[in-house]
């Protein structure tokens, strides 16, 4: 094939012009006709030039053609070089010129006119209630003033010959000027037809009621069409106006219960009828026939429910339902082009006035027809209530599928107004099959109904893949649990959780309690649909919390004043337990939170609930001082679950994100603290208790050098200082002196031995291993707890045995002072011995520093306490026993600290 000109129409160019036209389309850019048949041309011209270009004719004359002139349309035709007589043009294809799409005649909306808005409505508006006024004042002045001397009759025949005579005027003011400018005459001309009926019904009684009605129905017909042929909107609601005021001027006792909703569906045929026939100027009738007939179709079909004929009130509504639908159905456009984009903002106001009308047709029409058949009087034709929402399920479900069949709910975004009719009537159609089962079914048989219709609707939407039956059956679900909620728990019928009902486990088991279990089993099986595919996204968050809602609903099931405490306690951690299972399967953050809260509240009331009440109810057994309460046990039973959750999220740790780590240094927080809290119960020693948290604290130290990613240190280390707090308040505030243990066997001394046993093999191991250290600076607080602990405990024992053995207080200050000499030197010494191996360490200074602060304490104890009221014998052997001490400590010092200076002056040996 032979490749394509340069010259020729370029199929491109089309395709592009095309696009900018639609692009000017959809951001409003509106032009002119003239400028749109200019470019037009302009295209067309173009397009004419490429083609001449692109198949230039053969000349045979050898002299150059002069370029002609520019045609009428001012292309000028390509100048052609000479060509030899001999040579061939070659075959070139002609390309037929591509047509531009055919472009949508842009409609131009005129500009609001103010002077002509106030010339022609407002005047004409003002001008015929003026006449209408004028008109009724006149005739009450004639009357009252005796100028007409007429009979009644006369006087009303004549009123509405007036009438007449100004809707022939108006008429005659359509044909010679315009439709605009008959408006008012033809108004008031209604209007006053409508006072001659009323003078003479009202003032003169010269029609009867029936009469009276029948002519006013005639003067609302005559106005409706004299309003359609002049296509005056003003007229026609004149006209309905006093349609729907005649049965109120002319209303007679005891109708027919038929008359009434039948004239009422007459005036919706007419207003519906022209606003759908004719939209414009007559859409505004179809709110004002709506609101009408909401208004006074309520009394008319109460009325006729009373009078024992229901069908008629159901049959008035069912009309108005198809036609107010119908004339939206005949309002919506026609199908959208191939090249439509979805409406990318929200719904204007003008698309979303139809929604608004058929949601409130449908709803008032339920809510009057259910409320009829309740009014209905005793041995009338009864007809269930879930029948009149069943008929509006069944009209509803036949328009959508008509409407919007072919749509994908909440995946599909309906494009035309039809579409967005169907698919609010698809929405009404569920709502209202909710509200049929609602009301066929009465007490717990609505709640079941409830659970079974959601999880019905979840499933058939994961079986066909249709989001919008999950969102239905998630709405019911909903419904239902916040009747049971709100409204079952203590209004209805259905026994609920303050009823007294089956005692079980110290739980109370009530009818509502079941029904509950039934929600919260609905809600997990609807949960473990959405999260089956492990599909990633929001649905799957949406199961998850599906699940998270079905075991909070299984727990507030046993929510009862009358339940034993503890049994929800042990409930709720029960609940935390599950929630953790459920997250490690599922692999989920929110459910492992929902644990952790869960947990963490029960805990809290287990331990509030303990001091608030002060109860010392045992379990059958105490030892060692230990009492272990039905409280304790389920502490313990947290701090397991606690435990459980510690093991799950450090397993996800390794392969997951960091903050799984946090969250099980939380719930190892957790276990620890309900596992030490567990023996706090009243009757307790607390001596014991310190030790339990000894222990606890000392397998937490010992599980972090296997499991070092879990921050366990930090726990450790703070159960070991909250078991040195309950020494301190056990012992050392308390009567140390008074314990009978012999010395060095004091409970106390014991106890505080092994902290400090804990402290230091703890700071040991985590200093060498500062790897695995989650908190470096712990090491050095440990090492100086460990310190002040054994000095604080050997010095209350050293006081002790010194009021043993000697009876003189002097002496017994003076043992004490010994032994904080003592003390003070062995941490000069330990300072100095660690000094080499850890060489520009501040803690080994601090250590030393900590020995001579304590031994200048002992020194002003000595100074100013101790020798103080003892003889100037001892008193001078008190001074110079402490001043060789001290001296020793100098000399020593002087020694050691000279030598550690030479060491660290000489430089290291480099190897090699």
């Amino acid at each position: 094939m032979r490749p394509e000109s340069p010259s020729s129409p370029d199929p491109r160019i089309d395709d592009l012009m095309r696009r900018i036209a639609e692009i000017e389309k959809r951001l409003g850019i509106v032009q002119s006709p003239e400028a749109l048949d200019r470019q037009s041309h302009q295209r067309r011209d173009a397009r004419e030039a490429q083609r001449i270009s692109a198949h230039p004719p053969v000349v045979t004359a050898p002299p150059i053609a002069p370029p002609r002139a520019a045609d009428e349309t001012g292309v000028f035709e390509a100048i052609v070089p000479p060509v030899a007589p001999a040579a061939t043009p070659p075959a070139v294809a002609v390309v037929p010129p591509v047509a531009a799409p055919a472009r949508a005649a842009v409609r131009t909306v005129p500009a609001f006119n103010l002077e002509k808005f106030i010339g022609l409505r407002l005047f004409a508006a003002v001008g015929a209630l003026g006449l209408v006024i004028g008109a009724v004042l006149f005739l009450k002045l004639a009357i009252d003033s005796g100028w007409l001397r007429m009979p009644p009759a006369a006087r009303c025949v004549s009123a509405a010959v007036f009438g007449f005579a100004l809707l022939g005027a108006g008429e005659i003011a359509r044909r010679k000027i315009s439709a605009l400018a008959s408006a008012g005459l033809s108004a008031a001309g209604i209007g006053t037809i409508y006072g001659a009926v009323w003078f003479a019904f009202s003032k003169f009684e010269l029609v009867s009621e029936a009469g009276a009605f029948g002519l006013l129905a005639a003067s609302s017909a005559l106005g409706i069409a004299v309003a359609a042929r002049a296509n005056l909107l003003s007229v026609a609601i004149v006209s309905l106006a006093g349609a729907y005021l005649a049965p109120i001027i002319a209303a007679t006792e005891d109708p027919a219960p038929i008359v009434f909703p039948s004239y009422l569906l007459a005036l919706v045929a007419l207003g519906l009828g022209l606003s759908a026939l004719r939209p414009r100027p007559f859409r505004p009738l179809r709110a004002i026939v709506w609101w009408a007939t909401a208004v006074f179709g309520t009394g008319a079909a109460f009325g006729a429910a009373d009078a024992g004929q229901p069908l008629i009130s159901l049959a008035f509504l069912g009309v108005f339902w198809v036609a107010v639908h119908a004339e939206l159905w005949h309002a919506t456009p026609g199908a959208p082009r191939a090249d439509d984009a979805p409406p990318a903002r929200a719904t204007p106001w003008r698309k979303a006035r139809p929604i608004i009308t058929t949601f409130g047709t449908t709803m008032w029409c339920g809510a009057v027809g259910v409320w009829s058949l309740g009014w209905t009087a005793p041995g009338a034709v009864a007809l269930p209530e879930w029948s009149v929402t069943a008929a509006l399920l069944l009209a509803c479900g036949a328009v959508a599928l008509v409407l919007a069949g072919n749509l994908r709910a909440l995946v599909d975004i309906p494009r035309t107004d039809a579409e967005r009719l169907g698919a609010a009537l698809m929405a009404q159609a569920g709502a209202l099959a909710v509200a049929t089962v609602a009301l066929a079914l009465d007490g717990s048989a609505q709640a079941i109904a409830g659970v079974a219709i959601g999880v019905a609707g979840v499933f058939a939407g994961r079986w066909m893949n249709a989001r919008s039956l999950d969102v239905y059956g998630l709405i019911v679900l909903a419904l239902t649990l916040a009747r049971l909620v709100l409204f079952d728990s203590w209004a209805s019928g259905v026994a609920g959780p303050g009823s007294i009902g089956w005692a079980f486990l110290g739980l109370n088991i009530t009818v509502w309690t079941l029904l509950m279990l039934g929600a919260a089993a609905g809600w997990g099986v609807a949960g473990a649909l959405l999260v089956r595919r492990r599909d990633p996204g929001a649905w799957r968050s949406l199961g998850i919390a599906c699940i998270a809602i079905a075991m909070c609903v299984a727990y507030g099931a046993f929510l009862s004043p009358i339940a034993r405490t503890e049994a929800l306690l042990v409930g709720g951690v029960l609940l935390g337990g599950a929630a953790f299972a459920a997250a490690l399967a599922l692999g989920s953050t929110a459910l492992s939170i929902l644990a952790m809260i869960a947990l963490g509240l029960m805990s809290s009331l287990t331990l509030t609930h303990v001091v608030r009440t002060a109860e010392g109810s045992a379990w059958p057994w105490a030892i060692g001082g230990l009492v272990l309460s039905r409280w304790g046990m389920v502490m313990l039973l947290a701090a397991a679950v606690w435990t459980a959750g510690c093991a799950v999220m450090a397993r996800w740790a390794r392969t997951r994100a960091p903050h799984w780590l946090a969250m099980s240094t939380l719930c190892a927080t957790g276990a620890a603290a309900c596992c030490g809290l567990a023996f706090l119960a009243p009757g307790t020693d607390r001596g014991a208790v310190a030790w339990v948290w000894l222990a606890i604290a000392s397998g937490i130290l010992a599980l972090h050098l296997v499991l070092p990613r879990i921050a366990l240190d930090v726990i450790g280390l703070t159960g070991v200082g909250a078991s040195v707090m309950l020494w301190f308040v056990a012992y050392a505030l308390g009567d140390w002196n008074a314990n009978p243990r012999p010395i060095l066997l004091h409970h106390g001394l014991v106890l505080a031995l092994a902290q400090t046993a804990a402290f230091a093999l703890a700071a040991i191991a985590l200093h060498r291993r500062c790897a695995i250290t989650t908190w470096p600076q712990a090491v050095p607080i440990a090492a100086g707890v460990a310190i002040a602990l054994a000095f604080a405990a050997t010095s209350l024992e050293v006081r002790r045995a010194a009021h043993a053995w000697v009876t003189d207080p002097t002496a017994q200050h003076a043992a004490l002072s010994i032994w904080w000499g003592l003390y003070a030197i062995g941490l000069i010494v330990a300072g100095f011995v660690a000094a080499p191996a850890r060489q520009g360490k501040s803690s080994v200074a601090v250590v030393r520093h900590a020995g001579l602060a304590l031994m200048t304490l002992a020194a002003i104890k000595v100074v100013i306490i101790d020798s103080a009221e003892v003889a100037d014998l001892w008193r001078i052997v008190v001074f110079l026993g402490l001043g060789l001490m001290m001296l020793g400590v100098a000399i020593g010092y002087a020694k050691v600290a000279a030598t550690l200076d030479r060491s660290a002056a000489t430089p290291p040996e480099k190897p090699g």
